[in-house]
């Protein structure tokens, strides 16, 4: 059995979408409500009525979210579990070309996500990610062009935005580090999957379109505050003791760089982004973790 498991927060259309792009009365599908949420909850019970809801009374983070619902479906038997954001939308086949995969290699120990379109399906958003031990960055592999010209691809880390994995990651590996609340759980994860004799693949026999962050806008004061707070703690819990300072002098070198611009060119709002990243950097060495409250 494969379960699916949207994690939803918020605005309930974004997960309406991600629910009927599906396509599919075969498979467990979980939904997460991250936070009370009375209306998704009985939208949910109307549209949905098929679809089993887990709903959490506080927002506990996109790590925490989805382990509840991994933890669920674990219970209830699932072989297979793919979690996906609900800010996407499944291409045609997507549970079909799902099983066809994951019978493929069933007991391997392999972990894979689809290939991953931008909202109008026209640019790659996500083929595959590059992980350096050195600068401690990851970043996307993209592509501007609509075509792929791989079967399957290796990859040093798979966003959370769409993962596919065995139930038995759970035993061997564990689930995703709560603490981060926010970014940089997934590149964390897949980090310690590899290190536990996991595979990494993008597969582009199953496509999806990411719609774009229903959590956060994009620089907005709560992804700066957690991007930059969680790559500190990110760099600190995966690098080497003696390797540590330099991705650390990378880190410095590009907020430098970041707050030069926003400072000198974005005027009043540049210095309120500045504010968020220190924000983040001061929390990180006060070991504050888990959720920010904004006033």
């Amino acid at each position: 059995m494969i379960a699916y498991i949207i994690l939803h927060y918020r605005d309930f259309e974004i997960t309406r979408k991600c629910l009927k792009s599906l396509k599919t009365s075969d498979e467990k599908i979980y939904v997460v409500i991250n936070g009370e949420d009375k209306l998704a909850e009985d939208i949910l019970e109307k549209e949905f009525p098929f679809i089993e809801k887990i709903s959490l009374k506080k927002n506990t983070g996109f790590a925490g979210g989805m382990n509840k619902g991994i933890k669920k479906a674990l219970k209830d038997g699932a072989d297979w579990v793919m979690i996906l954001n609900n800010d996407v939308e499944c291409c045609e086949n997507f549970c079909k070309e799902t099983k066809k995969i994951i019978s493929k290699f069933k007991e391997s120990k392999i972990v894979f996500s689809p290939l991953i379109y931008d909202k109008d399906g026209e640019k790659v958003w996500f083929c595959g990610g590059k992980y350096s031990r050195l600068t401690g960055r990851a970043r996307h592999i993209k592509s501007p062009k609509k075509v792929y010209d791989f079967k399957k691809r290796k990859s040093d880390y798979l966003t959370g935005c769409a993962m596919c994995f065995p139930g038995k990651v759970a035993d061997d590996a564990g689930l995703m580090d709560e603490e981060y609340f926010l970014y940089w759980e997934d590149v964390d994860w897949s980090l310690r999957l590899k290190r536990n004799g996991y595979s990494l693949f993008v597969m582009p026999d199953i496509k999806i379109n990411h719609i774009g962050s229903a959590s956060t806008t994009l620089e907005s004061r709560s992804y700066l505050y957690y991007y930059f707070r969680n790559h500190l703690r990110f760099l600190f819990k995966n690098g080497s003791c003696f390797l540590i300072p330099i991705p650390l002098v990378f880190f410095t070198i590009n907020l430098m760089r970041i707050f030069f611009l926003w400072f000198f060119f974005y005027g009043r709002e540049g210095r309120k982004k500045i504010l968020s990243v220190l924000e983040g950097i001061k929390d990180f060495a006060f070991r504050v973790e888990g959720e920010k409250v904004f006033n």
